[in-house]
């Protein structure tokens, strides 16, 4: 099982929750996973505007290319469909059942947990998850019903846990530099997706983080 924070990619890539045309997706993923190095990125579905079989059907896709390249693949909350596609793990909510629950469905799977302060992150590593989101950290229209923006300094709790504390939240060209001068595990959506050039884009976020 993967627990210390030299185990995971730098960067974590979460899907924006857009995707229609699969086909056209799934070739746009083949290319970018193709043209970074293996085991780089981790990537999360996180598609809930799908039907259950939509879902199950483009991560059961994803999981094949992902394990072409290597790429850890994470379910957003569906344990279900994690386990019927061979997904490396979850993501849950820290409102969610515990990650030692969640455990005894996924063996070895990686459990992850979005969290939102400094104690939440204590409490999932203590509950057996073995990563973590913490945000948002900038302001994003994506989390405007978290509250106001947490702040890099929260970022300071990865000194007081063993697991990878991925930034999430508002970042962007214009704070990316910064925040990468202080923490080097990043979560990220708008910034990639919106990107014109995917793998350009990620190359250029590794650069700065690896």
């Amino acid at each position: 099982m993967k627990t210390s924070i030299n185990s995971f990619p730098p960067l974590y890539i979460i899907t924006q929750e857009h995707i229609s045309n699969f086909s056209d997706f799934l070739k746009k993923l083949e290319h970018v996973l193709s043209s970074v190095p293996n085991n780089s990125i981790m990537l999360q579905l996180r598609e809930k505007h799908l039907s259950d079989r939509e879902f199950y059907t483009l991560a059961l896709k994803m999981r094949t290319i992902t394990e072409t390249y290597k790429t850890l693949f994470i379910i957003n909350e569906r344990i279900d469909i994690a386990l019927l596609c061979k997904a490396d793990g979850v993501q849950i909510t820290s409102t969610s059942i515990r990650p030692n629950q969640a455990r005894k469905l996924l063996g070895d799977g990686i459990v992850g947990i979005s969290t939102h302060s400094q104690n939440e992150v204590i409490q999932a590593q203590q509950d057996g998850a073995n990563l973590v989101t913490l945000g948002p950290i900038f302001e994003t229209p994506s989390k405007i019903n978290m509250g106001k923006p947490l702040g890099t300094s929260i970022l300071s709790v990865q000194k007081r846990v063993s697991i990878p504390v991925y930034a999430l939240g508002g970042i962007q060209s214009d704070n990316i530099e910064s925040l990468a001068k202080k923490h080097k595990n990043l979560a990220m959506i708008s910034m990639v997706w919106n990107a014109s050039d995917l793998s350009l884009m990620i190359r250029s976020i590794l650069s700065k983080i690896q």
